[in-house]
């Protein structure tokens, strides 16, 4: 592979392959894919497992016929998704053991792009990252593609919304501010030094780290707007995902001027995010440039680390966590509603109770009219920018709007 798998790591890569191509687990998967109607794509894993025996001549298949059989499951992955619907673990793990078997015949044919496709996306499904991620960062910063100009984040925030002048803005404090214990209600903290100093803030606004140095590895992308038939789930690497999503939408940025109305996307093909997504675990290298609140809040540890990157316009509708909650802003500015915990008027989801079905920026006030006399009064609204932190107390509903091109991340605690 280029600079990088010698046949030393391709035999280590092929070792741990067979310890997950079990007789038992292909057996079961075989009789699962084969109820299905995946009957080839069944066959294909068996050869798979096969030629991974210790006893096998170590023949790998071609790839073409490996390729179509993980290709296959993962459209079906897809389109299942898209539609909504359920699917079985074992089609999930399955495709895993495929894409994961496609990148080792890609190692020896040194098709390095299409093993960060096979193995990321193998991670996406739920693929153990002690199986490839070593590989993975191996060949992570060996990638030097035509630099593109970026255009500037935007410094001042955009106008607000109709109809938020009147909302009560929650509590800021300054980050030299010493706070001993976390409060009841959210609060800001105001150009906090220690995140300006975050590698992070300082150059992933250059977007250098995700187009050059991790731009080969894939991601998963909401495209479309959220709640609405456009809006579907897609794969893609993170270099594709700067070029047609944040750079338009950065271009936008700087062209729009005025009400917020016209920094919203043209159409919902604009609209593309990263959300909620641990690109921390999967690319460790990131985590140096950010760094945990400050002890002072005094914290509980952390429990996850999440990133949100995308264009302006993307939408998270109300909800709440279980988890205390900083959000973090790296560039570009969000706007963030908030109500109190147990507050009346929110009209949870039967199935999933932490979700509102009220949409706060436009409420129906037929459907949901505790929202307008209870919930609404309550409410407060922040604007983070740039070196800003939000403290969400567990439990307290909040809706989140990029007003801008956006870079955050949330630590859980």
């Amino acid at each position: 592979m280029g600079n990088g798998l010698d046949a030393a790591r391709r035999r280590q890569y092929e070792e741990r392959l067979r310890v997950v191509c079990s007789e038992a687990l292909v057996g079961a998967l075989d009789e699962e894919l084969s109820a299905s109607g995946y009957r080839g794509e069944a066959d294909v894993l068996k050869k798979c497992a096969a030629s991974l025996r210790p006893e096998a001549e170590r023949q790998l298949l071609l790839g073409g016929e490996t390729r179509a059989a993980a290709e296959g499951l993962w459209d079906a992955l897809m389109l299942a998704q898209r539609r909504r619907s359920k699917t079985s673990a074992g089609l999930r793990e399955s495709c895993i053991i495929l894409l994961v078997y496609s990148a080792l015949v890609d190692m020896h044919a040194n098709a390095e792009d299409h093993v960060f496709r096979d193995l990321d996306r193998a991670m996406l499904l739920g693929a153990p990252p002690e199986l490839s991620l070593d590989i993975l960062e191996h060949q992570d910063a060996q990638m030097h593609p035509e630099r593109l100009r970026i255009p500037a984040f935007p410094e001042a925030p955009p106008q607000l919304p109709a109809g938020t002048d009147g909302m009560v803005r929650v509590f800021r404090v300054r980050a030299d501010e010493p706070v001993r214990r976390l409060s009841e209600g959210p609060f800001v903290f105001e150009r906090c030094s220690t995140i300006q100093n975050w590698e992070a803030t300082r150059t992933w606004n250059k977007l250098d780290v995700f187009r050059e140095t991790h731009g080969r590895r894939w991601v998963p992308v909401e495209l479309g707007t959220h709640g609405q038939d456009d809006w579907h789930e897609s794969a893609m690497p993170l270099s594709e995902f700067v070029d047609t999503c944040l750079v338009p939408s950065l271009i936008r940025d700087t062209q729009d001027t005025g009400a917020l109305s016209a920094h919203r996307p043209k159409s919902a093909s604009d609209v593309g995010y990263i959300a909620q997504h641990d690109l921390f675990s999967q690319i460790p290298a990131l985590l140096k440039d950010v760094s945990p609140p400050p002890p002072h809040c005094g914290c509980a540890p952390i429990q996850k680390v999440n990133a949100w990157l995308g264009t302006s316009g993307t939408v998270t509708p109300c909800h709440y966590d279980t988890y205390e909650n900083f959000l973090v802003q790296i560039a570009g500015w969000k706007l963030v509603y908030l109500f109190p915990k147990n507050q009346r008027g929110m009209y949870p989801r039967k199935a999933k109770p932490n979700l509102s079905r009220v949409d706060v920026e436009a409420p129906d006030m037929v459907r949901f009219p505790l929202f307008g006399s209870c919930a609404s009064p309550a409410a407060q609204l922040a604007i983070l920018g740039p070196g800003e932190m939000l403290y969400i107390p567990a439990g307290w509903w909040h809706a989140v709007r990029s007003l801008t091109t956006s870079l955050s991340c949330n630590f859980w605690f």
